[in-house]
């Protein structure tokens, strides 16, 4: 991520000022300062103007963001090739978790619906993590499993009352 992205400005904050906004998020509660610190020594701030697109369904670009400030509406296209908001992400909610994980191509666009604060972390930026700190590179991936886990429970939950919705 850099300046000529298009989508967003870098923002040149300092590694204690990272820390501090994710401190205030639940991404940081079971890290010491010190891990904190060294997580964000992995990630760079971005301001992201609304009705900016951030990525889209497809992309290859493998990259998490920490949404600090703002709202994101997540996009599918739908059978009828007709983009359909399928979830609104806020502060301090997180999007790219997938991506981060996995490496395949988004599964979703991400557009800007409100002007957006974000901490990204890229697959690159992970992976150095893993390898000179992998106990905090645990403790990310742990939370991003339970977070995915709760929205897979409660997207069965809605698939149950969709089927129970259609004519048998």
């Amino acid at each position: 991520m850099d300046n000529n992205e298009g989508w967003g400005v870098r923002l040149p904050y300092k590694v204690e000022q990272l820390a501090d906004l994710l401190d205030q998020t639940r991404w940081a509660n079971e890290c010491t300062w010190d891990e904190t610190l060294k997580l964000c020594e992995h990630m760079l701030a971005y301001e992201i103007p609304k009705g900016r697109c951030i990525f889209k369904e497809g992309d290859s670009d493998h990259y998490m963001g920490f949404i600090l400030k703002g709202k994101v509406n997540v996009n599918k296209v739908d059978a009828k090739h007709q983009l359909a908001c399928i979830a609104t992400v806020r502060a301090p909610q997180s999007l790219g978790e997938m991506c981060l994980i996995d490496g395949q191509p988004r599964s979703a666009s991400a557009e800007a619906a409100t002007d957006v604060l974000m901490l990204i972390l890229t697959r690159e930026s992970y992976l150095k993590l893993s390898g000179s700190s992998p106990q905090i590179a645990n403790k990310l991936l742990v939370k991003i499993a339970q977070m995915l886990s709760q929205r897979l429970r409660a997207t069965s939950g809605q698939l149950v009352d969709f089927l129970g919705d259609v004519p048998g």
